[in-house]
């Protein structure tokens, strides 16, 4: 029963904003025992609850943060869910807000629109259409930032206390206090609070309130866009899919889920409208081959011809065959890869180098639009709690200047070999399930072309197409089966390896993935590949592995929130009342990981790794990954919006360590596309032939200069042709290389050495030519830096302005401070005193009752 004064109180927090919600299990004292004098509920307080009032007690009387209780029945009787709702005044927003060292928007110092030199970034990326309701809301602050200081608190915009400060940025403070606020009594140097009482059980979760539903009824229509809340109008206008074709609301999501997730959602939509053009290029590609396949001269030939050809397994299980039962493969080859293939490889490693150069140059925008630029480097990066609770040492930090845990180096370096001398035992199990695919592949044929009596069991022109489809449908799903097992793995081995921070451990976790790796075997391992050559394996590799990725990947994002959110939530949603308060609602959503958006990154940058090394192979694979990503773009703004808890926003100047990655990968893929067009294709063979070895540079009679014959010490087999490269028999087989095969390998490896040097060249010289920034986003970080220099200056020469000391802060700047903080003390007493009076009545019922 509450009391009168504490009735005020609470009259006077449904005014608060909650920025945060802790929970809590416990259990209800019986009003009634039956058992012994020795059962009787305790006096003492539990560790827990001792835990929980302790830490309590700090937030309010040291940190002057207002908490309100409000508890909910639980699934098992006796016990319930205790909310514990927190709110921070603006006067402690403020003193933490200089602490931290955050961005706040200067007074009469506007910033001119960012038009000077080129444009937009993006719309120079691609077309942009933005919704008209929210132009009014998503405007960027026109004003330059700097660090929030109470001394010169006159320099920055005069906002009602309400928008001062950004939501991201308020809920940053809490978390912080919520982190640094000591837990444990009995803990000298604990400065880890509401994470150790979590890991302690003490708290069962903590996460940001949202800032209400994202409902839009009938009524919610009728009001002007600007009444609804930040949720709302990010459900209408972006988390959903008939909005496909509209322009982001960047603003916004930075605003309401922070910079990290803004600059996933920055990056994965540069990235998907770079996909347009490369998409086109595809496209074409393959309409020239579907075009030309009948038309070329070697198809033609293929199809037509009556050579015997050698035996694809060892003899008598496989017996000779003509080249014409290889027609269709060849075309298919011709259709997907073909003259126009060059070209595309060429327009590939320049996508590549484009892309990157414009995403920096979006990159650089967009940090100096949200105020991001090195001038707050000083923020320090918070210290992984795993990493504090291995830590064994007390030292120094040579950059703040206070004392902090540490690892020992020789600890962290026998973890950092245990895990490298795991990643080789994961590669080499991967390169043996390669193996026993390639010999799965010759049991296959060797079955499939088993004679009986004088016919086969299939025909051979549909007993190839089924080997094929088989083999790379079980080299695919086998691809993928190892790709879960690696990040479950890569994210053990990188929590055993206990990076320090949180970009380290990004950096060091999910460096590839081994289906890149996978996909190499196929031209690695020519010796199984029909006449036609590897290329049409591998394009079916690769369209079967990206479809079931895909759609795997799509299912998983689509229902697994929910399906998450309905195991966890059962057992407590028909006790809360399904969610009938924000709190509660928010409750019964799923807690994202620590890993979650870096499992974002990975699946899209693996994605670019497949387009920019293997979409040579398979030009319309942009297609599908630009059809892939306009659905992945508002399927992951639905997640982080409607299925996970409001994340509290990580410092982060940059999309970390995966730029470097994604550089990575594009200086791999020039090698990659080189070995491919030189030995998988047919580029260099028909090159050598119509220059060397045709009378009219034509590529009449090119198959059979192309086949090397082999004369059998098998009679029944005779003289038969194969590829210069295919297996064949030693003891069965005459198998000398020919002056024209190695004249064609010399060749070949020409190609990759005037590929790789000429596409390394044409990338730097992009990179040099093309600024990583726009020149005007130069030119206003200096002009930014010059203003703030000016303000501050003329702040501390003008002696009419007040000079607030630190010490004097709370007592000028905070006159409310004081208040608010006795009387939420006030209400956390009457709470003990109550549960106290409660405990001591059922006990003394007890003890009446026996």
């Amino acid at each position: 029963m509450k009391t009168k004064n504490e009735n005020e109180i609470h009259e006077k927090c449904d005014f608060y904003e909650f920025y945060f919600a802790v929970l809590h299990q416990a259990i209800k004292p019986k009003l009634k025992v039956r058992n012994s004098r020795s059962k009787l509920p305790n006096k003492k307080p539990q560790p827990l609850d001792r835990l929980r009032k302790f830490f309590e007690t700090k937030l309010v009387s040291e940190q002057g943060l207002i908490l309100e209780y409000d508890d909910c029945e639980s699934f098992k009787q006796g016990q319930y869910i205790g909310f514990v709702k927190i709110h921070a005044p603006f006067e402690i927003l403020a003193v933490h807000a200089e602490r931290l060292g955050l961005l706040v928007p200067l007074q009469n110092v506007e910033k001119p629109p960012p038009l000077d030199e080129g444009g937009d970034v993006e719309d120079n990326l691609g077309f942009e259409f933005e919704s008209p309701e929210l132009r009014s809301i998503t405007e960027l602050r026109p004003n330059f930032a700097a660090a929030f200081t109470l001394s010169r608190r006159h320099l920055f915009k005069a906002y009602r206390e309400d928008t001062f400060f950004e939501p991201q940025q308020r809920i940053q403070i809490v978390w912080d206090i919520l982190r640094r606020t000591k837990s444990d009594p009995d803990q000298t140097n604990d400065n880890r609070g509401i994470e150790r009482l979590i890991r302690k059980k003490a708290y069962l979760t903590v996460y940001p309130i949202h800032d209400g539903s994202d409902e839009v009824t009938q009524d919610i229509q009728e009001r002007p866009v600007s009444q609804w809340n930040a949720r709302r109008v990010l459900r209408h206008f972006w988390a959903r899919k008939a909005v496909w074709y509209k322009k982001q609301p960047m603003e916004l999501i930075r605003s309401y889920l922070g910079l990290d997730i803004a600059f996933y959602f920055a990056w994965i939509s540069c990235y998907t409208r770079s996909l347009v053009a490369l998409s086109f290029l595809g496209v074409l590609c393959f309409a020239y081959g579907l075009f030309n396949a009948s038309r070329d001269i070697p198809s033609t030939q293929v199809c037509s011809s009556k050579l015997n050809m050698c035996p694809t397994c060892p003899f008598p299980a496989c017996g000779n065959w003509t080249l014409g039962q290889s027609c269709m493969f060849y075309r298919l080859t011709q259709t997907i890869f073909n003259e126009a293939s060059f070209f595309y490889a060429v327009a590939l490693f320049l996508w590549t180098a484009l892309f990157q150069i414009f995403w920096r140059r979006l990159e650089s925008q967009l940090k100096w639009e949200w105020h991001q630029t090195d001038k707050n480097l000083f923020f320090a990066e918070p210290t992984r709690l795993e990493y504090e609770l291995l830590a064994d040492e007390m030292t120094t930090n040579p950059i703040t200047d206070q004392p902090e845990w540490r690892v020992k180096q020789w600890k962290l370096w026998m973890r950092r070999i245990t895990s490298f001398l795991v990643s080789i035992l994961i590669v080499t199990c991967l390169l043996a399930t390669i193996v026993v695919t390639i010999l799965l592949r010759v049991a296959l044929i060797s079955i499939l072309n088993r004679e009986v009596g004088e016919e086969t069991i299939y025909d051979q022109r549909v007993d190839r197409l089924l080997a094929a489809l088989i083999t790379t449908s079980i080299s695919a799903i086998v691809i993928l089966i190892y790709d879960s097992i690696y990040r479950i793995l890569a994210m053990k081995l990188t929590n055993f390896e206990c990076p320090r921070t949180m970009s380290q451990y990004e950096s060091s976790n999910f460096i590839t993935s081994p289906v890149i790796l996978s996909h190499e075997y196929e031209w690695i391992t020519p010796e199984h590949c029909d006449p036609a050559g590897c290329m049409s394996e591998l394009c079916l590799q690769l369209f079967i592995t990206m479809t079931l990725k895909q759609l795997t990947s799509a299912f998983w994002e689509s229902y697994w929130p929910s399906l998450s959110k309905l195991i966890y939530g059962t057992n407590f949603a028909w006790k809360i009342g399904a969610g009938k308060k924000q709190w509660e609602k928010d409750f019964l959503l799923a807690q994202p990981i620590a890993s979650a958006l870096t499992n974002e990154y990975l699946e899209l940058v693996v994605q670019f790794g497949f387009l920019s090394m293997f979409s040579v192979a398979l030009p319309l694979a942009p297609l599908f990954a630009l059809i892939n990503n306009i659905f992945e773009i508002r399927t992951d703004a639905r997640k982080w919006l409607l299925a996970y808890r409001r994340p509290v926003a990580q410092h982060s100047l940059t999309i970390n360590a995966w730029n470097g990655i994604i550089m990575t990968f594009g200086q791999l893929a020039i090698y990659v596309n080189a070995f491919i067009l030189a030995f998988t294709s047919e580029i260099v063979p028909r090159l050598v032939y119509r220059l060397y070895y045709s009378d009219d540079r034509s590529l009449e009679g090119f198959m059979e200069f192309h086949l090397s014959d082999h004369t059998s010490r098998i009679g029944e087999i005779g003289t038969c042709f194969a590829r210069p490269k295919i297996w064949i028999a030693p003891n069965i087989y005459d198998t000398r290389r020919s002056a024209v095969w190695w004249h064609i390998f010399a060749a070949r490896l020409a190609f990759v050495l005037v590929y790789v040097v000429a596409a390394n060249l044409i990338q730097k010289f992009l990179f040099f030519v093309i600024k990583q920034a726009p020149g005007y986003v130069l030119t206003w970080t200096k002009r930014e830096q010059y203003l703030i220099f000016q303000s501050y200056y003329q702040h501390d020469l003008n002696p009419f302005l007040p000079k607030i000391a630190k010490k004097d802060v709370l007592h000028v700047f905070v006159p409310r401070y004081r208040r608010k903080q006795k009387e939420a003390a006030k209400v956390a007493s009457q709470r003990a005193k109550a549960a106290a009076d409660e405990d001591d009545e059922s006990n003394q019922q007890n003890l009446d009752s026996d």
